[in-house]
């Protein structure tokens, strides 16, 4: 699957053990340009550690004139952007009378928001190239309610059908626009809500098995690499979709 020539971002990825790492790297190893955006300033020494293939931003996705100000730079210093990872996100366990409002609207604005706040600004984009591919991070709990979850299960079902509504508006420009459903994956992304709901990541591993039909958890390597199809001219005709790399989480 080859990536020579694009211009890739990927949003949420200043984690080293995380999914948005991990799809960076794989981008740049398989041709790809790639601007790396996180609020973390160590997304600058990861980006480094790719080489001269990767940049690095820091800004908050859910702030608009953040996201406006790199995107312009993005678009002045290369003239296209052809592939956006919007994989930023946060989970704060609670339920719905525990959870504080402005935690709900934490949610929002980080795991939704800042996918509309990326297609308000590379949509023009991609439709002045007549091409271009967005792959919007959602979850197995997009289908699948977790107890303690209450924020984070209701933002990962609107990413679903928000990019299935985006990608109908933008499949005529030549835009594919699709999701990718991740089970559970050891990045550290997931401790709070372990910690207060099963005793911790240790004890979760020990019953894997009810968790994964595959009975084992899923890596950021084989989430990126769904992200990479998803970015390839080999998925032309997926448009829409949500893909799961959950090891038969949602099935069982």
């Amino acid at each position: 699957m080859d990536l020579t020539n694009k211009i890739a971002i990927v949003a949420g990825s200043g984690n080293p053990e995380g999914i948005g790492f991990a799809t960076a790297k794989t981008y740049v190893e398989h041709g790809a340009t790639v601007m790396m955006i996180d609020i973390s300033a160590e997304v600058h020494e990861l980006a480094e550690s790719l080489g001269d293939k990767a940049r690095a931003f820091t800004g908050d996705v859910s702030r608009f004139r953040d996201m406006e100000l790199i995107i312009e730079k993005i678009i002045a210093d290369y003239g296209r952007i052809d592939i956006v990872v919007n994989n930023a996100a946060v989970n704060i366990p609670g339920d719905s009378v525990e959870t504080p409002m402005e935690r709900w609207e934490l949610h929002y604005n980080v795991n939704v928001k800042s996918q509309f706040i990326m297609s308000k600004l590379v949509i023009p984009q991609m439709r002045k190239q007549g091409y271009g591919s967005i792959v919007n991070m959602a979850s197995a709990n997009s289908f699948v309610a977790e107890k303690q979850l209450y924020a984070y299960v209701g933002t990962k079902g609107a990413v679903r059908q928000q990019t299935m509504a985006d990608a109908l508006d933008n499949a005529p420009y030549g835009i594919r626009i699709n999701c990718i459903g991740p089970g559970l994956v050891n990045t550290g992304f997931n401790d709070e809500h372990h910690d207060k709901v099963d005793g911790g990541i240790d004890e979760v591993m020990k019953h894997i098995n009810d968790i994964h039909p595959t009975g084992k958890p899923v890596t950021a390597q084989e989430v990126a690499n769904m992200a990479l199809f998803l970015a390839s001219d080999l998925s032309t005709g997926c448009i829409g979709g949500y893909y799961a790399v959950d090891g038969g989480f949602a099935i069982k």
